[in-house]
């Protein structure tokens, strides 16, 4: 990573942004670095968007500021993500509020601390295939599914729980009606629609930035999937905990939530754009073009704020909704309760690529 970069942003852009924006004492750094550091294990996905924050907080120093060192354990999927952490390997992930709710329904000892970030998924199909019903409004062409190879992450996360409501919003068997093939994220995905190892594909970015535009067709972008296929209102990818690390470690958990705002306040602020794309080239090993165009299209679906009211709206998404005041931890929803302007973002110099 450009570290000349990043200190130019640690000693220009963070303290000033913390004592202006969220009103703490310039000194809260200084005294953090002089105490034991404390070492939170983070569950995390291997090359998407939405595992942003935990990362470049970090390497920005901003959770050291809290006291914090994570230690970091890369999936491909949430569902091992979630496992992760049920199994006391990791305290606290980030998947989709779906699984979450899900397991707590189930009786797993979870906490949600915060929102994350919206859903970034689209469906592409193999150029190589016949779409009869290509034409058709969502969910009829979706009937084209039936008998194929379907790309997703992992069995069993997110991106197959997407398959499974397309599938029965058109009428079909989410589970007989075609052959899941787990392809992971990144290149590994792009590599199976482009190979002809499945016949459609959820698609994460940064994977839309790196499928040859020949070999693919969109079928259901990003903005259709959240307005057709689950509403605009839905919550996706939250951060959660175990309850034990949650009950055992408050102020650890609290501290966790508070460096997630500054690092949300500082990854939405025009005037740190360089530094994260600087980051995301590094991190996902992208062109500059690609990591910038990835992030002028789904950067604003970061959101930390968790909601009451998109909490209950998730009611009609999953089949038993956690109660907010047992599923929910008060500190990080007050940590996180901030309202920061996201600016609009010009297009991209380079285009459509």
């Amino acid at each position: 990573m450009d570290t000349d970069l990043i200190n130019k942003a640690k000693q220009v852009l963070i303290v000033p942004m913390l004592v202006s924006v969220l009103g703490i004492s310039g000194t809260t750094g200084a005294t953090a670095q002089s105490e034991t550091m404390v070492t939170v294990r983070i569950s995390t996905s291997i090359d998407t968007l939405d595992g942003l924050l935990p990362k470049i907080g970090q390497d920005l120093g901003i959770m050291r500021e809290h006291g914090l060192e994570l230690d970091f354990r890369a999936w491909p999927g949430g569902a091992t993500m979630l496992a992760d952490v049920l199994e006391y390997k990791a305290d606290v992930t980030h998947v989709s509020a779906g699984l979450v709710f899900s397991a707590i329904s189930r009786g797993a000892p979870l906490i949600v601390l915060s929102s994350n970030y919206d859903i970034d998924y689209s469906i592409v199909a193999s150029s190589n295939i016949p779409l009869p019903h290509f034409y058709s409004p969502y969910p009829e062409n979706i009937r084209d599914f039936e008998g194929k190879r379907i790309g997703v992450v992992a069995r069993g996360g997110a991106t197959e729980r997407l398959v499974s409501k397309v599938l029965s919003d058109a009428g079909l068997d989410p589970i007989s009606s075609v052959e899941y093939v787990s392809v992971g994220t990144g290149v590994g995905a792009a590599g199976a629609i482009m190979n002809n190892q499945v016949d459609f594909l959820v698609v994460i970015p940064p994977s839309d930035q790196l499928i040859d535009s020949d070999a693919a067709i969109p079928l259901v972008d990003n903005k259709s999937v959240k307005s057709d296929v689950y509403g605009t209102d839905f919550l996706f990818s939250v951060f959660s905990a175990n309850a034990a690390f949650v009950e055992q470690s408050p102020q650890t958990a609290e501290a966790f939530c508070s460096a997630l705002t500054e690092t949300y306040a500082f990854v939405v602020d025009e005037e740190n754009r360089s530094v994260v794309l600087s980051y995301l080239e590094n991190d996902m090993n992208l062109p500059p073009a690609l990591a910038e165009r990835m992030w002028d299209e789904f950067g604003m679906n970061f959101n930390i704020k968790l909601e009451h009211d998109r909490w209950e709206k998730m009611r009609d998404q999953v089949a038993v909704l956690p109660d907010w005041d047992t599923a929910t931890f008060e500190p990080c929803i007050r940590a996180t309760d901030i309202d920061i302007a996201v600016p609009t973002r010009k297009a991209s110099a380079h285009g459509n690529l």
